[in-house]
């Protein structure tokens, strides 16, 4: 039977939930507080995975959870097993994702500002090459997978999963796996379309196209 979560719950008599912060048709993410550390932490639970595809997933997020110190990363702290489900204990960041952002943006019929646009980049470049120094490579960049901070600092999120979860996703959507190709169409490199690419040329295609944010036409292809 899964695990009924709400609030004041507790997982491995450790973690306190509180808030839902989001869901997904393969996780639900729940805001809660870390006893031991004292300190709130974000809980991601994975939904319709199982088996190989859930070890596969698990094994990413624990050589991510290496990836410690960055602050342009969003630390993993730890894999969580419990009646049969897992759950990813993440480092909590209270603000929006960019892709919230941009939309706050095109209702208000704003834009960035130039240097404001920059520096996002900037940030996010360095996350990312901090982690393809330690081996590690996200496969699907893009808004949603940004998160930006209210003090102002951008964290690059799910590195490593996104392989095995759009893996999953476009297994669903298709309705039979063996697909070349993982990653959201508008954010993927020509190679990663057709499946032959190194892991490291879809996130460097996102840079390129990350660093046209400061005008609002940036997501024509290149």
């Amino acid at each position: 039977m899964p695990i009924e979560l709400r609030k004041g719950v507790e997982l491995s008599d450790r973690y306190v939930i509180s808030d839902l912060l989001g869901q997904g048709g393969f996780g639900q993410v729940w805001r809660a507080t870390d006893k031991v550390e004292s300190r709130d932490v974000a809980l991601k639970r994975l939904l319709k995975i199982k088996g190989d595809e859930l070890e596969s997933l698990l094994d990413e997020a624990r050589k991510v959870s290496l990836l410690r110190g960055h602050r342009n990363i969003v630390e993993t702290y730890a894999v969580l097993r419990q009646d049969d489900e897992a759950f990813l204990v993440m480092e909590f960041v209270d603000g929006d994702t960019l892709e919230a952002i941009i939309k706050k943006h095109i209702l208000q019929n704003t834009w960035f500002e130039k240097d404001e646009a920059f520096e996002y980049f900037r940030q996010i470049l360095d996350g990312l090459l901090f982690a393809h120094s330690s081996g590690v490579y996200h496969r699907d960049v893009k808004p949603s997978n940004i998160l930006v901070s209210r003090l102002g600092i951008v964290k690059v999120v799910d590195f490593g999963l996104a392989k095995t979860m759009l893996h999953m996703e476009r297994a669903s959507e298709a309705g039979h796996t063996g697909l070349p190709w993982t990653g959201t169409p508008n954010f993927m490199s020509p190679e990663q379309a057709t499946g032959d690419h190194p892991p490291i040329s879809s996130d460097r295609y996102f840079f390129r196209r990350y660093s046209r944010l400061h005008s609002p036409n940036w997501e024509t292809p290149i």
